[in-house]
């Protein structure tokens, strides 16, 4: 057999495919395909065919192969059904004047494999590998008729096989859907390898996204194209989950809290994989170092906890755990929650989230401290008031030593309770409203009665003060006199 290298190179150039892209098609290594077209190797006659089919030319435009005469397929296939199974697996078909019975066949087998494969694979295994993509896959003959559609299309279409065949896209499609697709089936008729195109899936309002790939059926220097195949594929659900992802990862690395995964892995070794920004600004140190060796995140650990977090952190696979650690010479308070699972892609992984809360520990160790100082106060009470929800957000004892009713009662129902102890000739400006715009400091006397009977006189200075989310009062209340 005589490989014209040269004019494989040629042609490769115009179909403008690189070597690389070449041997993708035909599922063979770059080195392999380079190594033909230096002439350092000989292709086999199954690559040859396939070449000659992928470039789009005749088979005797690259090689000195002959083609078949497609006419004579009958007659090959009943002479070849007595021959036995092994050898008839390997058949091909050369020239008809070299088959003479029996005998004859046999010793042409080698020779004949390669279309009787291509006819094979091309005529049952590729139309059932067709019939079998949820890809919507149809051919068309040179005047853009459908020749072929696989079950998925026709589903699509809600049409059958026989409505579809010889019939074209403004039978099916709208105007414009129509015109656009054909423009698209014209660049590939035209000569064009491969086609790619983003497309609006027709028949759907645009809702449904999809990736038209096309490329011709046929050609060869005397006949031309002879026809087009083309793939779209469904990718709406693929954009929407990259799209997700891409809001997801966006959000993550905008997040104030740390955020990282680690993976499993032989040596028995968690190691990270992925890590938020946050992470290194949390803690002031160097993502690539982390990365590098847990050892440099670990080394940063309170010493008084470091034994601690190393044992919970290799001993659990979810949990939750605070710890010091130390960030530019001072002390911080970290809160670490993890989860493992396991991974079809990773194997075992972890991931968690570790947020900085010294801030938050202060605020709660400030809020015990100042609860308990003003509960010690006896005979002044002290609260504060949420105008915006009317509700006491705080209340010290001194209320309950005061007018004999608990804190809860006063917690529960302020208005009522409000009215309960209140003198009747002074209710009204007891709930009076305080108008929390106002920034100067109110001061009022009121009397009320306890629970025990007795009636106190009292002097209230109310401060205006704002919560993150409301307006609130400042109130202390102290005893003027006691009848």
């Amino acid at each position: 057999m005589e490989f014209y290298k040269n004019k494989v190179k040629e042609w490769r150039k115009k179909r403008k495919l690189t070597i690389d892209g070449l041997a993708k098609y035909l599922g063979k290594s770059f080195r392999t395909v380079s190594a033909w077209e230096r002439g350092e190797r000989l292709p086999s006659e199954t690559d040859v065919r396939v070449i000659a089919n992928v470039l789009c030319v005749d088979i005797t435009t690259i090689s000195d192969l002959e083609n078949i005469n497609l006419k004579e397929l009958p007659y090959y296939y009943d002479n070849l059904n007595s021959v036995d199974t092994q050898i008839y697996d390997n058949i091909n078909i050369f020239s008809p004047s070299k088959i003479e019975g029996q005998l004859e066949i046999k010793r042409a087998l080698e020779s004949f494999k390669q279309e009787i494969k291509i006819l094979k694979i091309q005529n049952i295994k590729f139309k059932r590998i067709l019939d079998s993509l949820p890809a919507y896959i149809y051919t068309k003959n040179e005047n853009l008729a459908f020749t072929y559609a696989n079950p998925a299309f026709l589903s699509f279409l809600n049409k059958t096989n026989e409505e579809i065949i010889g019939r074209h896209n403004y039978d099916f499609y709208n105007n414009d859907e129509s015109k656009y697709i054909r423009e698209i089936e014209r660049e590939i008729l035209s000569g064009l390898p491969v086609i790619s195109r983003k497309i609006n899936i027709p028949l759907t309002s645009g809702k449904r996204k999809g990736i038209l790939t096309g490329r011709p059926a046929y050609s060869s220097q005397t006949e031309g194209i002879t026809g087009i195949i083309i793939s779209i594929k469904d990718i709406t659900d693929s954009v929407a989950i990259a799209d997700r992802l891409n809001v997801l990862e966006t959000a993550i690395e905008n997040y104030n809290t740390g955020f990282w995964i680690q993976q499993y892995l032989p040596n028995k070794k968690w190691q990270f994989i992925y890590m938020n920004s946050a992470m290194e600004k949390i803690s002031n140190v160097k993502l690539g170092l982390i990365y590098k060796d847990y050892k440099n995140w670990r080394k940063h650990v309170h010493e008084d906890d470091k034994q601690n977090v190393t044992k919970y952190f290799l001993n659990r696979e979810t949990g939750l755990y605070e710890y010091r650690f130390i960030v530019m010479n001072k002390t911080r308070w970290f809160r670490s929650k993890f989860f493992t699972l396991d991974s079809d892609t990773y194997g075992k992984i972890r991931y968690g989230f570790i947020e900085d809360i010294t801030d938050s520990k202060t605020a709660l160790e400030i809020k015990e401290i100042f609860e308990d100082n003003i509960n010690e106060i006896k005979d002044r009470m002290i609260s504060v008031f949420d105008l915006t929800n009317h509700k006491y957000l705080f209340l010290n004892k001194a209320h309950e030593n005061i007018t004999g009713y608990s804190i809860k009662e006063w917690y529960k129902d302020p208005f009522f309770m409000k009215k309960k102890v209140a003198h009747p000739e002074d209710i009204g400006d007891l709930l009076k409203k305080y108008d929390g715009e106002r920034k100067d400091v109110r001061k009022h006397t009121y009397r009320i009665i306890t629970k025990k009977g007795k009636i106190i006189k009292l002097k209230s200075t109310l401060y205006p003060a704002k919560t993150y989310n409301s307006k609130s009062c400042f109130t202390t209340i102290s005893k003027i006199a006691e009848d």
